[in-house]
């Protein structure tokens, strides 16, 4: 297991003594010591230092449980150094040290590595035609004895459902080293997609963990049930090697989250919690521009959700009160002034367009605050009319997934949702 065992002048690197090799003859106490002796011929001159170190190369074995390898200098016998000056072979009493010059023991360890599940991600809900979900973490862990290098990864789709044909859902696959990404997506082939020519060097003792990332194929239709997984079904799926390129037999597999396909996300709305002199009922002027009339507070489920269109409701008789609308995510105004329309006695605004977009983000919330600039006494408002802005929950409702593109056209099961009631007065 140890061969080409050479003295090697470090200054130079020139090969001195050897090569030479342990061999199956010689050997004491179950190979525990084996004596070389090098009869190679090298000059010292008087007064020169010269420093030496002795390599082995050590085959890929699997070394004894605590192996170790030492070299010994054993003490010069009295025909191995001459005097060049006399021609006479020096006293081993003039050789210092007498004795012999022990070398450390250094330990000798076979590579090896092991894949092992990352604790994130965790089992997640993700939204059909997603990108870059996080699907796996995946823990690559080099052994305490060689450094090594991960050339290759193959994952294995293992999905349920409308996801029960994993290539119907999977897009495409990509590993991410943090947020560095791995080589280029790759689609499956099969249930498999598999990562080659990487180059991915651990330090032994050490782990890098990657996350394996999916976008997915936009379905027509995704029933409930469906789950989407990636693993490391074997161990034989990650190669490793170490710096001489000998193979590293890698351990452990990884089956990653079970997570939850939806079709879309969902959409709930509420009147937001009443505000001391903005949204409470509380008196407003006649004439006045931007009076907040109402808040509502929206909140996305499992995915982004961008809303597209909506129409606010005023209460009966109120025509002649309010001028115009618009809608503001705090102080961003997000449309454009819209005239109520007075429809057979219902009065509402359609908001149709939006100057900036109003996202829901994903499993949070965000409010919509309705404004309105009010007409004057003198062009018809009336005093003591009592005005409320009132969210349509059916009629011209739309937020569309972001990821999914779905059209969710009703909130709260299509009841309405009222704000506070504002009484108009002149001063």
């Amino acid at each position: 297991n140890y061969t080409d065992i050479k003295l090697i002048d470090v200054a130079t690197g020139q090969v001195i003594a050897g090569p030479k090799d342990l061999t199956t003859t010689g050997l004491t106490a179950s190979d525990a010591t084996q004596d070389l002796t090098f009869t190679d011929t090298w000059n010292l001159t008087a007064g020169q230092v010269k420093t030496l170190k002795i390599t082995a190369d050590i085959a890929n074995f699997a070394p004894a449980a605590n192996e170790t390898i030492k070299v010994t200098l054993q003490p010069f016998q009295s025909s191995d150094i001459k005097n060049l000056d006399n021609n006479l072979f020096v006293n081993t009493t003039d050789i210092v040290p007498s004795g012999a010059i022990a070398g450390s023991a250094h330990n000798v360890k076979a590579g090896s590595a092991s894949v092992s599940l990352a604790g994130t991600p965790s089992a997640q809900t993700y939204i059909n035609g997603a990108s870059n979900i996080p699907m796996t973490g995946i823990n690559l862990t080099a052994g305490t004895g060689k450094d090594i290098k991960v050339t290759s990864i193959k994952l294995t789709a293992d999905g349920a459902v409308s996801c029960a044909t994993e290539s119907n859902c999977i897009l495409s696959v990509q590993l991410f080293d943090g947020d560095n990404p791995i080589g280029d997506p790759k689609s499956l082939s099969g249930d498999t997609v598999t990562f080659n020519n990487l180059n991915l060097n651990i330090t032994k003792g050490t782990t890098k963990t990657l996350v394996a990332k999916a976008s997915l194929n936009t379905l027509s239709s995704v029933a409930v049930g469906t789950t989407l997984s990636l693993n490391v079904a074997a161990s034989t799926d990650v190669t490793a090697q170490d710096a001489d390129g000998n193979n590293v037999t890698m351990s452990g597999t990884v089956t990653g989250p079970s997570h939850t396909i939806l079709e879309h996300g969902t959409i709930a709305a509420t009147l937001a919690p009443d505000e001391v002199d903005l949204t409470e009922s509380r008196i407003i002027l006649a004439g006045n521009s931007d009076e907040t009339l109402a808040k509502f507070k929206f909140s996305a489920t499992n995915e982004n959700l961008k809303l597209t269109k909506i129409r606010i409701n005023l209460s009966a008789n109120t025509s002649e009160e309010v001028g115009s609308l618009a809608l503001y995510d705090g102080s961003t105004k997000l449309t454009n002034d819209v005239v109520p329309t007075n429809n057979g006695g219902a009065i509402y605004a359609d908001f149709n367009s939006f100057i900036h977009d109003f996202v829901i983000p994903k499993d949070s919330s965000k409010t919509l605050t309705v404004k309105a600039n009010m007409n004057t006494i003198s062009n018809g408002a009336t005093s003591g009319t009592i005005v409320s802005a009132i969210l349509e929950a059916a009629d011209n409702f739309e937020v569309r997934g972001v990821n999914s593109n779905t059209v969710i056209s009703t909130v709260n099961s299509g009841t309405d949702i009222p704000g506070r009631g504002m009484t108009v007065r002149k001063t």
